[in-house]
């Protein structure tokens, strides 16, 4: 709802959301529906306008969101079931897990607020001045069973490895997450005489995040004990200074340059929390980190530039080029079992190179638009699961394997061969492979290798990080060689100011691989899914009825994979109504 309190001085605005979702997921132990959603929100902005040259505009929200995709497998009938002895109506309880954590139930439940202010002076008619600045508060709490208390129908191999987990146990992973964030931007943008428009700006940003979380194991026979039970602390500052420019040398052809340095220093303190169960490891703390030679703090300072080249040949026909790159900050391995493998990883660096077309044909009735790119990202971050053969429990870890590359092609089509039909086309074409891999990484896999050869075990270095279960180099997650979307919608005028609108789409993802080191049962096959749907609408009165479904055919495949396969969401029939006042 939209309220001018005072016309042209002071707007508001206000919205708010509610979905209920009962769930898809029927788990067999509980009887609870699993991986619905309890979510609702509210916003609140207005922009206040001082004079001509002066406005504010300000919003605050704040949600409740209640969902997670939980481990569950496709049953004999063909639903969803899950076998679970956790519940999403109550905790661990203080018996089995530290005080904070012990009400944190089934599922996921995040609750933020965020307030954002944007003052903007426009000091003449060239040059316009905003100071930006936000506030962000997140409270998460979070419990899966990373074992699905192990029924018969669920797999028993983690990973691919031949580590078999004892049927009936219970791994709930429980967090609670609380960070708060503030941003400052002051930004300058204008224009200099008709061929120089630019940017300029300081931003600043700092957050401070407490993670509390614990890990443990309970037995067929309802004995637990704790993997981990630890808080996380984290502080990031980052300064950074922007500055970008486009020069028009022509109508047609314009240049673009721009600069971004940022210096950023990132922070982590471990604290072990008080725990009624027996431990599985010792607990840790920050100067355990500092005794196996982990470094606490990281310090990044970084140019990322980026260059690019607009040509309008024709109204009808635009040609680009652009080179930029960018960088993701390092940080440790925060789920680590022992303190030496509470290791650091260090920042990646990406160089992203693109060329492409726009163009539109038959006085706009056909448009097509190509794009080609090649993007390095060095020093890559790999996320990565393996079975410690110390401990024979699942250890995740990220580090620097190396480069990653990746190029492809891709397009967008769009025609209207006659009035109100519109059919377009989207597809994909990429290919990735790591390169340049860290000494780390090879001295890995020439262990891998090694043990092979032998016949000796190779847990926790065959088929861990990116080296496969058969010693070779594993290909990128979620690369899929060829992707594709063909689709249509057709308007149809009735009586009056009634339109009736079918629609449809088909998606089709090439084979790739969902597991890091490429273990079996991380192989996704080419899959398809439908969407279809029809739209009933006055274009008057502002009404509109509309049926859909989304994966028609209810289609399953696999979306991650960390020890178990974590599947889509199933066919789902929708029934909507809207209206315009």
């Amino acid at each position: 709802v939209d309220v001018p309190v005072m016309p042209e001085k002071l707007l508001t605005k206000f919205s708010a959301y509610y979905n209920k979702d009962d769930g898809y997921v029927n788990n067999l132990t509980t009887g609870e529906q699993l991986n619905g959603e309890r979510s609702y929100g509210v916003r609140g902005a207005f922009q206040a306008r001082f004079s001509d040259m002066v406005k504010w505009d300000f919003s605050t929200d704040y949600a409740n969101e209640k969902y997670a995709n939980l481990i569950n497998f496709r049953g004999p009938n063909g639903g969803r079931v899950a076998y679970t002895i956790q519940s999403k109506t109550r905790g661990l309880g203080a018996a089995r897990i530290n005080s904070e954590l012990a009400d944190v139930a089934l599922g996921n439940r995040a609750r933020g607020t965020a307030v954002i202010s944007n003052f903007q002076v426009d000091a003449n008619e060239n040059t316009t001045i905003n100071f930006i600045s936000g506030f962000r508060h997140l409270n998460q709490d979070f419990m899966t069973d990373g074992a699905d208390s192990l029924s018969s129908a669920a797999p028993n191999v983690v990973l691919g490895t031949p580590v078999i987990i004892v049927r009936g146990n219970s791994s709930p992973l429980v967090s609670r997450h609380l960070v708060d964030q503030f941003s400052q931007e002051v930004k300058i943008s204008g224009s200099l005489g008709t061929q120089l428009d630019y940017v300029a700006g300081f931003y600043y940003f700092n957050e401070k995040a407490n993670t509390n979380f614990a890990s443990l194991t309970i037995t067929p026979a309802n004995t637990a004990s704790t993997t981990a039970d630890r808080q996380m602390n984290n502080q990031t500052i980052a300064y950074a200074g922007y500055a970008q420019a486009d020069f028009k040398f022509t109508d047609q052809f314009k240049a673009t340059a721009g600069l971004r340095y940022t210096s950023e220093t990132k922070n982590v303190e471990f604290l072990p929390n008080a725990t009624p169960l027996a431990r599985q490891f010792p607990p840790f703390s920050t100067v355990d980190l500092v005794n196996n030679g982990v470094p606490t703090k990281q310090v990044a300072n970084v140019l990322t530039p980026r260059f690019a080249l607009n040509y309008q040949a024709t109204p009808d026909l635009l040609v680009y080029a652009s080179a930029t790159r960018g960088f993701k900050s390092g940080g440790w391995n925060a789920r680590a079992n022992l303190a030496q493998q509470a290791t650091s990883f260090g920042p990646e660096f990406n160089w992203t190179y693109e060329a492409g077309v726009h163009s539109d044909w038959l006085e706009k009735r056909l448009r097509i638009n190509v794009n080609a790119f090649y993007m390095n990202d060095q020093k890559f971050q790999g996320a990565a699961a393996f079975v410690d053969p110390l401990t024979n429990v699942v250890t995740y870890l990220t580090r620097n394997f190396g480069d990653m590359r990746n190029y492809g092609v891709e397009a967008e089509i769009s025609a209207v061969p006659v009035d109100n039909l519109n059919v377009y086309w989207s597809f994909g074409v990429q290919k990735a492979k790591y390169a340049n891999l860290s000494a780390q990484t090879l001295a890995q896999q020439a262990s891998c290798q090694a043990l092979l050869r032998a016949g000796a075990s190779t847990l926790g270095v065959c088929n861990a990080a990116v080296i496969t279960p058969t010693g070779e180099i594993a290909k990128p997650v979620r690369v899929s060689p060829f992707s594709s979307t063909v689709g249509f919608n057709y308007t149809m005028d009735l009586t009056g100011d009634l339109q009736l609108i079918p629609s449809a789409t088909w998606n089709w993802v090439q084979a790739n691989w969902i597991g890091g080191s490429n273990p079996p049962g991380t192989f996704q096959p080419s899959h398809s899914t439908f969407n279809a749907g029809i739209t009933l609408k006055d274009s008057v009165k502002g009404w509109a009825i509309t049926a859909d479904c989304t994966n028609c055919a209810n289609t399953t495949y696999q979306v991650s994979f960390i020890t178990f396969q974590y599947l889509n969401e199933p066919v789902r029939w929708s029934l909507k109504a809207r209206y315009d006042f």
